[in-house]
């Protein structure tokens, strides 16, 4: 199961509970929440390296 997947589960399953078959709105809400998730994690390993580098460059 990828990244995206668990994204979108667990948001279906704290907000909306897991039982509940959801509407077009909520299943959009969680596609682009989910969406931004996944961005957000993929990005996040590239601004901690290029942080860590500016810092270094700085420095001299």
């Amino acid at each position: 199961m990828g990244i995206y997947q668990s994204i979108f589960n667990i948001i279906v399953e704290y907000v909306y509970g897991n039982s509940v078959a959801l509407t077009a709105d909520q299943e959009l809400t969680c596609t682009l929440i989910s969406t931004l998730g996944c961005l957000f994690v993929v990005a996040l390993p590239f601004l901690v390296v290029w942080r860590v580098v500016s810092l270094i460059c700085s420095r001299w």
